[in-house]
């Protein structure tokens, strides 16, 4: 198991295009001449019919990321809720490469995090996060930062929702560098902080009528 530790913003109004050029400007009036890197990720999110994985508070998903000449992989992530406040979360993640795009159950069953009492047999897909990830590592004082501007819409029964975020994971060092990095952003960028994930919103667009 590994403990994500991420700051999540979301942009309040639109920007021009992907909103990647206005965020390396941000960068670069900081001192970062950032290259950035670009993949496809689209990701099927997975409950049983009464919702007994989000009642619990765990996402399960399969990821298919598509990056330059890596080609085509696939990846089983669960991921427990865990503790959010005003965008900075910590939550235990676990993540299985698959051949293919169908959900491993034997690895679920046997994970510390899955639900005891819930069966695998009826799992089935909710909805659908599909968007292009622009990501880049930045040394902001002390920490490592894995700073990704993902850009695309959340799909779900014919109905869908933008999904205009920023996501900071720490990748070493202290939480201090997340938070001033978080700050120097929104100050810059119609940036707020993020409590609600990619799944939980996912989860209530599909329940809404």
């Amino acid at each position: 198991m590994a403990t994500e530790v991420e700051m999540k913003l979301s942009f309040t109004r639109p920007v021009s295009g992907s909103g990647v050029n206005e965020l390396a400007a941000v960068l670069a009036g900081a001192g970062f001449n950032v290259a950035f890197t670009e993949g496809r990720l689209e990701n099927a999110y997975f409950d049983t019919p009464d919702f007994a994985l989000n009642a619990h508070k765990v996402a399960l998903r399969i990821r298919r990321q598509t990056a330059g000449q890596d080609g085509i992989s696939y990846i089983q992530t669960l991921k427990t809720a865990g503790y959010s406040e005003n965008g900075l979360s910590r939550r235990g993640e676990w993540e299985w490469v698959l051949a293919r795009p169908q959900l491993d159950v034997e690895q679920l069953s046997a994970c510390e995090a899955w639900p005891e009492q819930l069966s695998t047999d009826s799992l089935v897909k909710v909805f659908e996060t599909n968007f292009t990830r622009y990501a880049c590592l930045l040394h902001w004082g002390k920490s490592l930062i894995e700073l990704v501007l993902d850009w695309g819409e959340i799909v779900s029964n014919n109905k869908t929702e933008v999904l205009h975020e920023i996501e900071l994971e720490l990748k070493e060092g202290e939480t201090d560098g997340l938070l001033e990095l978080s700050e120097k952003l929104m100050q810059a960028l119609p940036l707020c902080p993020l409590d609600i994930s990619k799944a939980e919103r996912g989860f209530n667009l599909f329940k809404a009528h």
